[in-house]
């Protein structure tokens, strides 16, 4: 299913919000078709010399609103799915607009037989992401197909096939019954690699960039799409929830890990509190208390008894996300808003690096809190995509997915603490003169996009 941000906190005709695991494909729209009016597509000129004889086909309503802000409706035809490659080879329109993998050049010609020329640009109109989809009232069931997928992610990155998924790490998590899961599932399939190379669609086209695994030397910040998040009014905050208790008690609890060696991810994790803050009271960043934790086991009790509304700085695990040891609960993670470098640990084969991968974390117990927390980090990631800063802050969109109240929810937040690269960048510690420096996975992944898939956990 399509990701977004209005199918996972509230879908308009079911009334509810789904779990989502991690992306499995990234693809976006785009233009392809006769070269001279892809050119014209792609420059957004459907108006000077031979541009206006542009003709767009599309078939889904998603790419139809894409096109369609950028183009008058005389100039898009509207088509079912099942004449949409006709349509352009009996000359009714001459560029087809859709997901950049069914309008490549492999899969055009395999649909209509035709060697005419044809080419595809290498930049989206907009965003598309597909991942697995469970309802929100089971969360063992949505961890288990989470962590089987990114199984498969680390199983590619570690070379472990069909043949040898033996090597693959067992889990009690789910119960011994299912403690090969992980190695049943890639005897069965195979790896991430070996689906994208026998599924019939994919397998026409080489592995875009994008579907590569991540090897740490490119950035992984990514937004995710809104969706419908304006038109879309969803409910206020409940009686007993989460967000009602923090508007009545006036502030949020952010627990604050204290390790050694965490200062990167905690600061830049407080700066998460401060934006929630200031979504949630209209602007003012400084309604947040920072509780220290002086582990991270401290701080999944903390959470678990309500004592904090979240914690900042944790590692993204398979046991603290489905089942911690200590409180015997699963979590709910934000996306990571930081990567750690793994500096070349030396593992047994099989064996898990326990997370690099950082983020907010919320009780299981409360969906609508655990989607506003899971939102806030990639809003700052699109912040940064479309250069919105602080000053710029009022061109975020508005949300009303959490109620007509919150409309502002991101304008507030970014207002606040800026977008990620401000958050990342601004100068840390007592003495005020500490700088991240920003490398590696933690760089924005930028259009045309490189290699996204990155395991959750990884196997070595």
């Amino acid at each position: 299913s399509k990701f977004a941000m209005d199918k996972d906190v509230y879908q308009k005709d079911t009334q509810v919000g789904f779990t989502f695991t991690c992306p499995w494909f990234y693809d976006g729209y785009a233009f392809g078709g006769e070269p001279e009016y892809v050119k014209c597509a792609s420059n957004l000129n459907g108006f000077f010399g031979n541009c206006n004889k542009l003709r767009i086909c599309v078939h889904a309503d998603e790419a139809y609103d894409a096109v369609r802000e950028w183009f008058p409706a005389s100039m898009i035809k509207m088509v079912p799915f099942e004449s949409f490659y006709q349509s352009f080879k009996d000359g009714k329109c001459n560029v087809l607009s859709g997901l950049s993998i069914e309008i490549s050049e492999a899969v055009v010609r395999e649909k209509i037989n035709s060697e005419d020329y044809y080419s595809i640009p290498s930049v989206w109109l907009s965003k598309v992401t597909t991942a697995a989809v469970t309802t929100e009232v089971d969360a063992e069931w949505s961890n288990f197909v989470k962590w089987v997928i990114q199984a498969l992610f680390a199983a590619e990155a570690r070379n472990i096939t069909r043949e040898n998924a033996d090597s693959f790490t067992t889990t009690n998590v789910f119960g011994e019954q299912y403690q090969n899961m992980f190695r049943n599932a890639i005897k069965a399939v195979g790896n991430y690699g070996t689906i994208l190379e026998e599924d019939p669609l994919t397998s026409l086209v080489p592995r875009p960039p994008i579907q590569e695994q991540n090897d740490g030397s490119t950035g992984l910040i990514y937004s995710f799409p809104f969706g419908e998040h304006s038109n879309v009014v969803g409910p206020e905050a409940a009686e007993g929830s989460v967000m009602k208790t923090i508007w009545d008690r006036g502030f949020i609890r952010c627990g604050v890990i204290i390790e050694e060696n965490t200062t990167d991810w905690r600061l830049l994790g407080k700066e998460y509190c401060r934006a929630l803050s200031a979504s949630l009271f209209h602007g003012n960043a400084s309604k947040v208390e920072f509780i220290n934790v002086n582990s991270t086991i401290n701080g999944y009790i903390s959470l678990d008894r309500a004592e904090i509304d979240l914690l900042s700085g944790a590692r993204v695990t398979l046991e603290a996300d489905s089942k911690e040891p200590t409180t015997g609960k699963g979590f709910t993670f934000s996306l990571p808003y930081y990567y750690e470098d793994p500096q070349g640990e030396s593992l047994q084969e099989g064996e898990f690096i326990s997370g690099d991968s950082i983020g907010l974390v919320t009780r299981e117990d409360d969906y609508p809190w655990s989607n506003f927390v899971f939102w806030m980090v990639p809003a700052t990631f699109y912040a940064e995509e479309k250069g919105i800063t602080k000053n710029l802050a009022d061109e975020m969109p508005s949300i009303n997915l959490f109620g007509k109240s919150l409309e502002d929810m991101y304008r507030h937040a970014i207002g606040a603490v800026g977008n990620y690269n401000e958050m990342y960048q601004k100068k840390w510690g007592v003495d005020g003169l500490s700088i991240m420096t920003r490398l590696g996975r933690n760089q924005l992944n930028r259009n045309p996009y490189g290699p996204q898939v990155k395991p959750m956990f990884s196997v070595r």
